[in-house]
């Protein structure tokens, strides 16, 4: 199901991933760089609303195939999959992988990885990007892959799980294991699966309300005063650091609820007013703008380092970071959605079956 409240989160959240990262890059290699404000540092925060809203959406729609042809395409479904995520993700590893092993060496501004090609390969092909980041220091346009690796691992798993898993315990299945994995990830037992960040409980925890909300079970703001109150809580996780806890379990357990509580109250809100034409084609840039932003950055601030060098003014080169990277970064989302992306898209929707159902998801 379309949802259009979405999209403005969507490009909201990507541009908090790169402001997030540009802050931190530039003060990490000594440029001109904003204070730590709470806004500037809430990357990881944005990403985590990106796997609820995911979960609400895919798993929303694996149930309504499901419910409505007693069945899942699985094969329909990784084709999507497929289609949407692989032709930018490998233009980003590849990118990656040319920079850092052949590059950087080559100019001399760094050494060759210690993990050979072949194993960044393996670890990445096989959608291991969140491992690969752990064993090694793949380098910041490598390591924004484990997201996407993330996302994967879970949904190659759901979909065989909603193909043979009568459609009654679906519901009692997901909910016993979003709270069950949420205190398996916190155990000093598990430690791997916070190493690996394989925060699987929040696509599962997205899953959980879209299906409430398909048993006509509102947890969610449907009142002026309820709306409100998550938007402000919303807003406070983003803006404040009232919600942050260096105890993982208070802060997950407090951003899992705020989240998953967001994200329908958003998209059922009927008096929205944030929807328009600039906020819309963000959403759908979104996920170029979070997958090649760290290549425009990296450029960016390479050029701002010798902007710096030649003695320009402080307030200059930060003006160009900043403009720069998220302006080209803009500029580069849009340009792969509509002439890279937008092939695999239309034929992306080959595969959503032919059910009335399966045609209401088709994306605009």
């Amino acid at each position: 199901m379309y949802y259009k409240n979405l999209d403005p989160l969507r490009g909201f959240l990507a541009l908090m991933v790169v402001v997030f990262h540009l802050n931190y890059f530039s003060i990490n290699i000594g440029l001109p760089n904003l204070p730590i404000w709470s806004f500037l540092n809430k990357g990881t925060e944005a990403v985590l609303v990106f796997f609820v809203l995911s979960g609400y959406l895919i798993i929303g729609q694996l149930w309504d195939e499901k419910s409505t042809t007693r069945s899942i395409a699985i094969r329909d479904f990784y084709l999507r999959r497929v289609l949407r995520l692989y032709p930018v993700y490998y233009t980003v590893l590849l990118v990656g992988l040319g920079m850092y092993y052949f590059l950087v060496p080559s100019l001399g501004w760094g050494a060759v990885p210690s993990h050979s090609i072949g194993e960044a390969l393996l670890y990445n092909v096989l959608f291991l990007p969140n491992v690969f980041k752990h064993v090694a220091e793949p380098g910041s346009i490598l390591e924004i892959l484990w997201s996407i690796g993330i996302e994967e691992q879970f949904y190659l798993a759901i979909a065989p799980i909603f193909a043979f898993i009568p459609t009654k315990r679906i519901f009692a299945l997901l909910t016993s294991f979003t709270f069950l994995y949420f205190g398996l990830y916190h155990l000093p037992q598990f430690q791997f699966l916070a190493d690996f960040t394989m925060l699987f409980f929040f696509m599962s925890a997205g899953g959980v309300m879209a299906l409430l909300q398909r048993h006509n079970i509102v947890l969610y703001g449907n009142t002026r005063g309820s709306k409100l109150v998550i938007y402000m809580a919303f807003l406070g996780v983003f803006f404040t650091d009232v919600f942050y806890s260096s105890n993982d379990v208070l802060k997950h357990a407090a951003y899992l609820i705020i989240f998953a509580l967001m994200v329908p109250t958003l998209a059922h809100d009927q008096n929205f007013s944030g929807v328009n034409k600039w906020s819309s084609k963000l959403g759908k840039i979104s996920y170029g703008i979070y997958m090649y932003h760290m290549i425009v950055v990296n450029f960016v601030l390479y050029l701002g380092g010798k902007l710096q060098g030649m003695g320009v003014a402080q307030g200059v080169v930060l003006g160009f970071d900043w403009i720069g990277s998220i302006s080209l970064t803009i500029l580069i989302a849009y340009l792969s959605y509509t002439y890279f992306e937008m092939p695999f898209l239309k034929l992306k929707n080959r595969f959503r079956g032919t059910s009335a159902v399966s045609k209401l998801h088709k994306a605009p």
